[in-house]
């Protein structure tokens, strides 16, 4: 089973299996977004650009304000194949998602290695 996961204030709804435990508007404000984001999870870019490659977001918030989105051929950071990107808040980093035209499976064991 494969679970994914949206980060809004401090809270997370799972896709699959979840036991919600906040009130039915909260459920009903967060599932009108667009996507499931994972933080801190490898995914596995199924369609779009960079279609086979891995993502990881890391929530940066604390001393950026935003989400860094690292992309990688490999899910090993020593992979030469690559690039990062920034976006300022939430709704910034899901616009660069559907900018990039991504589907993505995310693999919520598999952290960074270097």
């Amino acid at each position: 089973m494969i679970q994914t996961s949206l980060k809004v204030f401090d809270f997370y709804v799972a896709s699959a299996g979840a036991v919600f435990t906040h009130p039915i508007s909260d459920f009903y404000e967060l599932s009108k977004r667009v996507m499931e984001i994972s933080l801190h999870h490898w995914g596995i870019i199924q369609q779009g650009d960079n279609e086979g490659w891995y993502v990881f977001i890391q929530d940066d918030v604390e001393n950026t304000g935003g989400y860094l989105v690292i992309v990688a051929k490999s899910p090993d950071l020593n992979s030469t194949e690559g690039f990062d990107g920034w976006a300022e808040d939430i709704d910034a980093l899901e616009g660069y998602i559907q900018e990039s035209k991504w589907v993505i499976d995310w693999i919520p064991s598999r952290q960074p290695t270097c």
